[in-house]
């Protein structure tokens, strides 16, 4: 653990914490964790456990439409957008200050299903 909090400061607590060096080898940058955060989906290069690894799978194996509700929810909401009750969007207003403006649904692409090949 010293490796990777090697130095211990006095928080403004009086207390003992140790600390995150951000910076680099001969010019450190410390933090105490509690100030720190990670972004959702941030790579990481680690060994997953076990337990983030269930995750992972659990999260990849949604369902489209599972998938598609998040998106136009927990999605739209990250992005600063509501839907509104007449089906239109607020969006924050330094996009529509720039003139966007958008309607909360997926785009749907229109496909067709080509026949497999024969082998001869």
């Amino acid at each position: 653990m010293r490796d990777t909090y090697p130095k211990i400061i006095e928080d403004e607590n009086n207390t003992s914490s140790l600390c995150v060096n951000l910076g680099e080898t001969d010019k450190p940058t410390w933090f105490l964790p509690k100030h720190l955060w990670g972004f959702p989906n941030q790579l990481y290069k680690q060994k997953l456990t076990g337990d983030q690894t269930t995750k992972m799978l659990e999260h990849a194996s949604l369902q489209p439409e599972q998938n598609r509700y998040a998106i136009l929810t927990d999605g739209l909401r990250a992005l600063g957008i509501t839907r509104n009750a007449n089906g239109t969007a607020s969006v924050p207003s330094v996009l529509s200050n720039s003139g966007v403006s958008l309607t909360p649904k997926m785009l749907e692409v229109p496909a067709r299903q080509s026949p497999s090949p024969v082998i001869a």
